[in-house]
């Protein structure tokens, strides 16, 4: 994917989630808007020498939440838009 970004919003279990997918060309990132009032964005990048296809850097939240309740909805977020469950 190369130009500009592909933007991808979905509904999921805990809310809803915008992708923003800029390919190889540089750092994609995710927004997710729980039903709880909680918002996850996070950064991540394509790479093919990672186990997951990706990597995921540190999110940020809108307040003070487990961080590996975060990271596991975030990171589940981004796998199952690479394995094309929301196309």
């Amino acid at each position: 994917m190369s130009g500009c970004a592909k933007v991808t919003k979905v509904e999921i279990g805990a809310g809803k989630a915008i992708i923003t997918d800029r390919g190889d060309d540089g750092l994609s990132h995710v927004t997710i808007e729980c039903n709880n009032g909680l918002v996850i964005d996070a950064d991540w990048k394509r790479n093919p020498y990672s186990e997951f296809g990706y990597d995921i850097y540190e999110p940020t939240v809108s307040e003070t939440y487990n961080r590996l309740s975060v990271m596991i909805t975030a990171r589940g977020v981004i796998a199952n838009y690479l394995n094309g469950e929301y196309d």
